[in-house]
């Protein structure tokens, strides 16, 4: 930590000099809200002083990373290029702060269209727009404060991947291989530098793994209120994600993450998941997730937001197809699932976006033979710790699969997914490596051995 924070001072200081005067107000969001988050996330950790101090610098140099990238792109005026939603996010999030600091007054009469996005609280990132108000209400409408904020939520990612991996395979170079991954890959400092939700999903989707095999060892109501906030989180950003949660995190408390079940681990989990329902139905969410499903995930509205999607943009891919049957969306998942696994290919290259993510890509591609393998060494001898993360990992891919019909979307949406696969990617290099490390050795040892006997045959 000591060594990382002058590179994150470092990195404000820039931020303040080039966005001067907006740029001030990211050194009070991260005295009074960066640094206590990041020591609230490292105080998860159950290793020593070292590994704390391991995920301490994981986090800060993440979010240096994020904020040199933000305040650049801020500064060159080609933020909203690259997350072209942010700029809503900060347009209605300071209505909503003038509306909360009395300024205006939204109501259901004055104005129906706003007081439904706000006050609905349904649909996808509604979120959104209470967290940059909460926010504007400090800074008032100040964008370089809001990407800072979004980039620090976004960089605990880094240290509860750490610890997500090091829960699961007990290894520290796996652990630190796939928050390198998570922290630095191009496309993840990106999507995290900004108000976009995609930064803040794959934080409380890691954060919500490792909280269920937490509580499967242990009861503790820390990791109960952490858990319940998280989820909250995931469904006011993006509420379709939440079921697909909810089964992994079903099927992972009934089969349990330890062999040795006893009576006693059994009512822990049935316990935690009866807090965690009872929680989620007083506060209304998941009344609010059931409506929404049954409003925007019919097939026939997927249909309709996949086509706007296809047609939208140049990178858009089967127009023509229809996902508004089953048979529909069965015919579309293998092109649909190699273009949000694999795109965007060199010959898709329509934009400058595009092509700059094509060393990323090709970087992406190298990993496959490794994530392979790390997933098949996880379901041979990892599998009910990793059973929830796999059974996620699934029914999200099969999800954006049919519905993708934009290769930029894919692109950016596959994050949510790639979060838990660089996991496998990392378990997969180092079984790799320790497999080769082993044969040297023997090779080693069997000329050492050889060397010995035709010494003793001269002797």
């Amino acid at each position: 930590m000591r060594k990382a924070l002058p590179v994150l001072f470092l990195a404000v200081i820039m931020t303040v000099t080039i966005n001067f005067p907006d740029g001030l107000m990211v050194t009070l969001v991260c005295a009074f809200f960066s640094l206590p988050f990041g020591a609230l996330i490292v105080n998860l950790s159950e290793g020593d002083s070292r590994e704390k101090e391991t995920l301490w610098t994981l986090f800060i140099l993440a979010l240096a990373a994020r904020t040199i990238f933000g305040s650049i792109a801020y500064y060159a005026d080609f933020w909203t290029y690259f997350a072209s939603d942010a700029r809503a996010y900060n347009e209605f999030g300071k209505i909503l702060a003038d509306h909360y600091s009395g300024l205006i007054n939204i109501t259901k009469e004055n104005d129906p269209l706003l007081y439904h996005r706000f006050f609905s609280f349904s649909g996808p990132g509604w979120g959104m727009y209470h967290l940059i108000a909460f926010l504007y209400l400090f800074t008032d409408q100040n964008p370089v404060a809001g990407n800072f904020f979004c980039a620090s939520i976004s960089s605990g990612a880094v240290p509860i991947v750490y610890m997500l991996a090091r829960e699961i395979y007990s290894n520290r170079r796996v652990a630190l291989i796939s928050s390198l991954l998570v922290g630095f890959m191009p496309g993840f400092i990106n999507w995290s530098s900004f108000m976009l939700k995609d930064g803040m999903i794959m934080f409380f989707l890691a954060l919500s793994i490792l909280l269920v095999i937490r509580l499967q060892k242990e009861f503790k109501l820390l990791y109960v209120v952490l858990l319940l906030v998280s989820l909250v989180g995931i469904i006011s950003l993006r509420f379709y994600i939440f079921p697909m949660l909810a089964v992994a995190i079903l099927a992972s408390f009934i089969v349990g993450v330890r062999t040795d079940d006893t009576a006693v681990s059994v009512f822990r989990r049935v316990f935690a998941l009866v807090v965690l329902g009872t929680a989620l139905t007083y506060i209304g969410a998941l009344r609010s997730v059931s409506e929404d499903l049954q409003k925007y995930a019919t097939l026939e509205r997927v249909n309709i937001s996949r086509l706007d999607l296809a047609r939208s943009a140049a990178s858009g891919f089967q127009e023509e197809a229809d996902v508004s049957t089953v048979e529909g969306a069965v015919a579309v998942l293998p092109a649909g699932f190699v273009n949000l696994m694999f795109a965007p290919f060199p010959w898709q290259v329509t934009s400058l976006r595009a092509a700059l993510t094509q060393p990323e890509m090709l970087v992406w591609w190298m990993m496959i033979p490794f994530l392979i393998r790390g997933i098949s060494y996880s379901i041979k001898r990892k599998l009910r710790e990793t059973l929830a993360i796999l059974i996620f990992s699934l029914m999200l891919t099969i999800s954006y699969s049919i519905f993708q019909g934009n290769i930029g979307t894919a692109y950016r949406q596959r994050t949510q997914i790639q979060v838990f696969l660089f996991i496998f990617v990392a378990v997969g290099w180092v079984v790799t490596r320790e497999k080769r490390e082993n044969e040297a050795l023997v090779r080693r040892l069997r000329e050492i051995q050889t060397m010995g006997m035709i010494r003793g045959r001269e002797n």
